[in-house]
């Protein structure tokens, strides 16, 4: 028998020449090379295409494109275009016996704050001419989302201070969420407190910041809004200190769930001020030597300006009276001197009653009057100032001089 030898196969003819593609990504993720993070900026991206069978004869061109109808992402909210893939250029070039090319580009993903969870960024192409590669399998970017839906949110105010006499002043309230949007609306229900008090004592505003309604309303997928009301601070004459502060804060909910409220001040600045005098008076400012029976003093104290506290002023007194005049019993007899006056918040002036001034008749010429001075005691911030009681005197000496042997 006659053995005839085969001839070799081809090696071409053992090749299967590749009808697909395949794109794949490189962010330079360690965790996940398709993806990257919201926040992560501008980051190089390489596609690479890969010949899913063998190589073709041929060379062939690539020009890549985003497959927006198929991507999550949005080309300018989600990420910044890509100018790279804007252009028609050829990006990749697979050379005839080649199994792959690579192209490199920067997505830059937009920081935001939409709780949107993850995102794609679907990229895709289109081959320059014609070409045995009948099916393009494209890539996928998963752009990662570092927002969390919120729970609490923060109020600000335009104007942190109002002066008492501003008159009536349009306050921007500005409500913001914390961290990232929510899928339903938020209300946001304000209030007054703090140590101003509202109600045209210390300021006035509009009832719809105490009526336990909806002032500002956060929209879906928003995460910030601002509303204007007037506020008017009330002039007085009432030295309040430094300040008064209106709190701007209330409650807030979304979809049934409560959130937190970070509260905002404003101040009010004060701008009366105690006389650092009080001044002592009396009714009776004179009594006569020769009166029949005892004078009731009543003894008052004054702020030397217009202008109240808000707290009691005790205003204490010499427990000794003063003068030129001599007491007990030599020009006058003094009983039940006040140890005290209280100025009560809110008035300019005390007053106290029960001194009794008995002069003593005699026969001294005096000159026209003696005094008997009410002084103040020690009060810190103040300086009070006395008043004196006269004394006038009845006896005169005659113009004339008996001489007697």
């Amino acid at each position: 028998m006659v053995v005839v030898p085969l001839a070799p196969t081809p090696a071409a003819a053992l090749q299967t020449p590749s009808t697909s593609l395949t794109l794949t990504v490189d962010t330079g993720n360690s965790m996940d090379p398709t993806s990257l993070n919201e926040g992560d900026g501008p980051t190089q991206v390489t596609v690479t295409a890969t010949l899913d069978d063998d190589p073709l004869d041929e060379a062939f061109e690539l020009a890549l494109s985003v497959i927006s109808a198929d991507s999550s992402a949005n080309s300018t909210l989600d990420f910044k275009p890509i100018a790279e893939l804007r252009d028609i250029v050829i990006d990749i070039t697979i050379a005839a016996g080649a199994a792959s090319d690579s192209f490199t580009f920067n997505i830059d993903p937009e920081q935001d704050r939409l709780t949107e969870g993850a995102e794609t960024i679907v990229i895709g192409g289109y081959f320059v001419a014609n070409t045995s590669i009948t099916t393009l399998n494209p890539a996928t970017v998963t752009i990662i989302d570092d927002d969390v839906p919120s729970t609490g949110l923060t109020l600000t105010v335009d104007t942190p201070s109002l002066a008492e006499g501003d008159g009536a002043t349009s306050v921007e309230i500005t409500a913001e969420l914390d961290d990232g949007t929510l899928t339903e609306d938020t209300t946001v229900t304000l209030s007054l407190s703090g140590s101003a008090t509202g109600g045209g004592t210390d300021y006035t505003a509009p009832d719809s910041l105490s009526d336990n309604m909806v002032d500002i309303t956060i929209a879906k997928n928003t995460y910030i809004k601002k509303e204007s009301f007037t506020i008017t601070p009330d002039q007085d004459s009432i030295d309040e200190g430094t300040s008064e502060t209106i709190t701007v804060g209330g409650s807030a909910a979304s979809d049934g769930t409560a959130l937190s409220v970070t509260t905002a001040d404003i101040l009010i600045t004060d701008d009366d001020m105690v006389s650092g005098q009080i001044n002592l008076t009396v009714d009776n400012g004179s009594v006569g030597e020769g009166d029949t029976s005892a004078t009731a003093v009543k003894v008052t104290a004054t702020f030397g300006t217009a202008v109240t506290r808000t707290v009691d002023t005790v205003v204490p007194l010499d427990s000794t009276l003063g003068g030129t005049a001599a007491g007990s019993g030599t020009d006058y007899t003094a009983t039940g001197l006040p140890s005290t006056i209280t100025i009560l918040a809110g008035s300019v002036s005390g007053e106290a009653t029960g001194l009794s001034i008995d002069p003593e008749q005699d026969s001294i010429d005096e000159g026209t009057s003696e005094t008997i001075t009410i002084s103040g005691g020690t009060l810190s911030g103040f300086t009070i100032n006395p008043v004196d009681i006269l004394i006038t005197d009845d006896d005169m000496v005659s113009g004339q001089i008996n001489l007697t042997v």
